[in-house]
């Protein structure tokens, strides 16, 4: 897939994918995805290429691999993914444009390093210009 070129209106942000359905149950795979989160018309950056948050419901999967994500104030931003809430993010095999993004490549506010039944599972994440690992920004 493609995702790109996307529309900013002033008061808006702009996210290439976002989840949102707090407390529900969602299980979403990208996979071999190209997902930018900058404006087409215009100069801002966006909020994030990919942004997993809002509480999702216990037992939830996020699964991103095999992309290339650009853009944000985070390029991949995921939150959520609480001590206790059963919530599994799996972020692997992907590439960030270096510089694409205002603030980070990637933030993980309210979510822990995976401990074996949640959190947030970081591998392989590279910036595109040289194959440089990407450390989790998970704690």
């Amino acid at each position: 897939s493609f995702i790109g070129e996307l529309a900013f209106f002033a008061g808006e942000h702009i996210d290439g994918y976002q989840q949102y359905g707090p407390g529900n149950k969602v299980n979403v795979t990208i996979d071999h995805s190209t997902i930018s989160g900058c404006a087409g018309n215009s100069t801002d950056k966006g909020n994030a290429a990919v942004f997993w948050s809002d509480h999702p419901g216990a037992g939830s999967t996020f699964t991103l691999m095999h992309s290339k994500l650009s853009c944000g104030q985070y390029t991949i931003r995921v939150n959520d993914a609480l001590a206790g809430s059963k919530v599994i993010v799996d972020i692997h095999d992907n590439q960030i444009v270096r510089g694409s993004y205002a603030s980070g490549p990637a933030e993980c506010a309210n979510s822990v390093k995976f401990n074996g039944t949640e959190g947030v599972k970081w591998s392989n994440v590279l910036y595109s210009d040289n194959g440089e690992q990407i450390p989790t920004p998970c704690s």
